[in-house]
């Protein structure tokens, strides 16, 4: 095979539009599909669209072969597509293993700018569309599923946004969608209620108390959680240990023909999983000194620098801080908003203060506050 690809015969099986010639073992013409896979690829290289190339061939009635038993039908365009980006092959070219660019002895289909014309279409990258942040509707992204940040007061239905046109100029909204939905306005101006959100995450800004009472706690969960952690992994270790002294065992025993060959390999591989398993589970160690006193310190930041953090983040940033505050979005009313959703992570700082907070309490505070802010550490 590697002779006969050397010397420029195609030593497989026949792309379509070609046949392997049991008499001369070499590519020929395919009478049925010859024809129609040049005028895809003469096509494409011009330019003209696949989906325009498939209502053509759907026109002219041409399908696919159905090999294996399956039935015939029309080319969809991944099957042109594939053909398309095959584009080497037709134009007297192929690769096999490690040799590349082979001259091909078979008839050509195209010339070779046609396959480059084809293969820059195929393979060229869109350049990315820059938008302003103007363009861009800060508060209108999907929280869980299809649960909307935004929401209408009065309907509840989740609130989207929109660029109108008119009276010389563009007009960015928020607005609802319920055509039944008798709210008044409708809508809100995309700048004034942006704006409006950043003044309300101005003042959810704690006392400085709260900070300090959130900082003890933390702690003191943090000492709780470490010991109970610090004694599962040891827990884990010791497994480990154990499972490795298996593990040596029992390649003695096959070394001393103790075990069949079958049965050495259920074993090994049972212990080998174990071994996975258990070494996967020492992801969920304690935290060290060293990174909690880095989450106190980056919490206790975001704490205190919430509008330079949040005027510093780009779009998918300001959206994590918003979620943060308000895990279950916001109202707009009267086209202003309104944050009458409460805050779980303020209301736990209003609980530690009133000193109501039991051990369960604070595991939850803990959870809530310092795990989300890892990123500002």
């Amino acid at each position: 095979m590697a002779t006969k690809a050397k010397d420029g015969w195609f030593p497989s099986i026949a792309p379509i539009g070609y046949i392997n010639d049991k008499n001369t073992k070499q590519l020929g013409r395919d009478p049925i599909y010859f024809d129609a896979i040049q005028f895809l690829l003469t096509e494409y290289a011009k330019g003209t669209y696949l989906q325009s190339i498939a209502k053509e061939f759907v026109r002219r009635k041409i399908t696919t072969k159905g090999y294996q038993n399956s039935t015939p039908h029309s080319f969809t365009l991944k099957e042109l597509w594939k053909i398309a980006n095959n584009s080497k092959f037709y134009a007297g070219k192929f690769d096999w293993k490690n040799e590349k660019d082979i001259e091909g002895k078979h008839e050509k289909m195209i010339t070779w700018e046609e396959h480059e014309n084809i293969q820059n279409k195929i393979h060229h990258q869109p350049s990315k569309i820059v938008r302003n942040d103007e363009d861009i509707f800060l508060l209108n992204f999907t929280l869980d599923k299809s649960k909307g940040f935004l929401h209408c007061a009065l309907c509840g239905e989740r609130v989207r946004s929109a660029t109108v046109r008119g009276n010389g100029g563009d007009y960015r909204k928020y607005y609802c969608k319920n055509p039944v939905c008798i709210a008044c306005p409708k809508s809100a101006d995309k700048v004034s209620l942006e704006d409006e959100f950043m003044q309300t995450l101005l003042t959810l800004k704690p006392k400085p108390e709260f900070i300090r009472l959130f900082n003890e706690v933390a702690t003191e969960v943090w000492e709780k959680e470490n010991v109970e952690k610090g004694n599962y992994v040891n827990q884990i270790n010791g497994t480990l240990k154990q499972l490795e002294f298996e593990k040596q065992e029992t390649i003695s025993m096959r070394r001393r023909g103790e075990l069949e060959y079958e049965d050495y390999t259920i074993e090994i591989n049972r212990i080998k999983k174990d071994i996975e398993l258990n070494k996967s589970k020492l992801s969920d160690g304690p935290i060290s000194s060293d990174d909690f006193k880095k989450l106190l310190k980056g919490s206790e930041k975001f704490f205190k620098n919430v509008e330079p953090l949040y005027n510093k983040e780009k779009t998918a940033g300001k959206r994590d801080i918003a979620r943060t505050f308000f895990p279950s979005g916001v109202f707009i009313e009267n086209g202003k908003c309104r944050t009458t959703i409460t805050n779980e992570l303020l209301v736990a700082f209003d609980v530690v203060g009133n000193g109501k907070i039991d051990m369960v309490d604070r595991a939850i505070v803990f959870k809530q506050c310092i795990q989300r802010w890892r990123i500002y550490k």
